[in-house]
């Protein structure tokens, strides 16, 4: 079984094959790189990534919506948010009302947007069903829960 605490709260060196074992950070990179893999390939007919797709739902359950609180629920940094509408918005997926300066000020999806969304829905539907059986249905709802509380403000 994984210890996930170290046994000592005195500083140490800590072996790499130990941190491997031990870091959440490793853990949690490497199971979004897997769960990342999966969705872009069930939502690739669409033309979307899942970046995209996530940001376009994002968008939709809030819209329309400042770019500023996007970032803050993304947990993403706004300049990085900005870049990532940019492409979404040259597709023909957003409308955007422009704040200060080169940003985007208000966003939500166009008619475009909605219908891709629309059709990349069943999509994300089937691969979320396959990671939800392959994680186990009641781990799955722990794991939302735990990720939750991970990136709550404290």
């Amino acid at each position: 079984m994984r210890t996930t605490l170290l046994d000592s709260s005195e500083p140490r060196v800590v072996e790499p094959d130990i941190i491997i074992q031990i870091c959440l950070c490793h853990h949690v990179r490497r199971a979004a790189r897997s769960f990342t893999r999966a969705f872009d390939y069930a939502i690739h007919p669409c033309g979307l990534n899942y970046s995209q797709f996530n940001m376009l739902v994002v968008i939709a359950a809030l819209e329309p919506v400042p770019t500023p609180r996007v970032a803050d629920y993304m947990a993403m940094d706004r300049t990085t948010i900005c870049r990532n509408i940019k492409p979404l918005s040259r597709a023909g997926y957003l409308e955007l009302q422009h704040g200060a300066g080169r940003r985007p000020g208000i966003v939500s999806l166009s008619e475009a947007g909605h219908t891709v969304l629309a059709e990349a829905n069943p999509l994300w539907q089937a691969a979320q069903g396959d990671l939800t059986r392959r994680v186990g249905a009641g781990r799955a709802g722990e794991l939302l829960e735990v990720l939750g509380q991970a990136v709550a403000d404290k």
